[in-house]
């Protein structure tokens, strides 16, 4: 198997899209109610990668209805090590969206829970010839939570390869799921992907309080949250990205921080995978050796393209906004 730039393993599932429909039957159609994607953290960013032109690939696991992720995945050029579980279905989530860019998720996680040590254990092979590989969907895949891909990263790093991971929203996690990531996944992680919600749940002391939203915007200050992914960073993750909504992209090492604002969005088109196509700028960037203020331009614009419905930009598309 030739080498690879990325490797993403983690959340595959469709995305059942359902856009504000207002009160106008005469210019409403069923395309405008539902609109089925690709979706899961894992496929969104090794598509956005394959289209910026690093090889990419996928692995996870999928249901017996998944020949359309099957298909698109190979249409954009991704490889893929999928395990399919004949008796069950990929994995769902709906997302309903609304004017003013407020969207609500409901999920089934599905054929992603029966991923196993055994099936990660299989893709080490690719993990060896990749130059990245990274975790995303964290709490969708409880199998390999914690010490599974803790050992992930760890045999990663020993074959020089770098490791990251997108956290995914830990409202709703076990406790134990977010004690295990911060004692055995976060030293092993390089590149550390997370919202302010996510950044604040990992590094937050006993002593401070819990915030949850709507008052965390308010309460995570760029000064407060530089200071959590400084201690992240002595944790042993090597770069913080913290996808930090409207106010854009903070990108913080031990030898510097950036916090870059994103372009003025022309339109609230798709809300869904934003993250993940941040998160593809930033390997893509790091990839090509590009500094950290490039890095949060780039990712910006990658997010606020997919926001206003380019699905997956390419460098032209993204060339003339950054």
């Amino acid at each position: 198997m030739s080498e690879l730039d990325t490797l993403l393993i983690g959340a595959i599932n469709y995305d059942i899209y359902v856009p504000y429909v207002n009160n106008s039957t005469e210019t409403t159609s069923l395309s405008d109610v539902v609109r089925l994607k690709i979706g899961g953290g894992a496929s969104i960013t090794a598509i956005a990668l394959a289209t910026l032109g690093l090889s990419s690939a996928v692995a996870g696991s999928v249901g017996r209805d998944a020949d359309i992720i099957r298909s698109e995945l190979e249409e954009r050029g991704v490889r893929q090590v999928l395990k399919k579980y004949p008796d069950v279905e990929t994995a769902i989530t709906v997302v309903e969206h609304y004017p003013d860019g407020r969207k609500r998720y409901r999920a089934n996680t599905k054929s992603n829970r029966f991923f196993t040590p055994d099936d990660l254990r299989k893709v080490l092979p690719y993990v060896a010839r990749s130059r990245v590989v990274m975790r995303t969907g964290y709490p969708w895949m409880p199998q390999i939570a914690g010490k599974p891909t803790a050992e992930l990263f760890d045999y990663a790093r020993q074959h020089g390869v770098t490791t990251a991971l997108d956290m995914s929203n830990p409202d709703s996690w076990e406790q134990r799921l977010l004690e295990e990531l911060i004692s055995d996944v976060v030293p092993n992680i390089d590149l550390l992907c997370a919202n302010e919600n996510e950044l604040h749940r990992l590094a937050r002391t006993q002593n401070e309080p819990q915030i949850d939203n709507p008052e965390l915007e308010a309460y995570m200050t760029p000064d407060r949250a530089l200071k959590y992914a400084h201690r992240l960073l002595d944790r042993g993750v090597s770069t913080v990205n913290l996808h930090y909504g409207a106010r854009g992209t903070m990108l913080v090492t031990k030898d510097g921080y950036v916090h870059q604002e994103p372009p003025r969005v022309e339109k609230y088109e798709n809300p869904t995978g934003c993250g993940n196509l941040q998160n593809a700028g930033v390997i893509y960037c790091m990839r090509n050796g590009n500094d950290l203020g490039y890095a949060a331009r780039f990712a910006n614009t990658m997010a606020v393209l997919r926001l206003e419905g380019k699905d997956f930009p390419t460098l032209q598309d993204i060339k003339t906004r950054i």
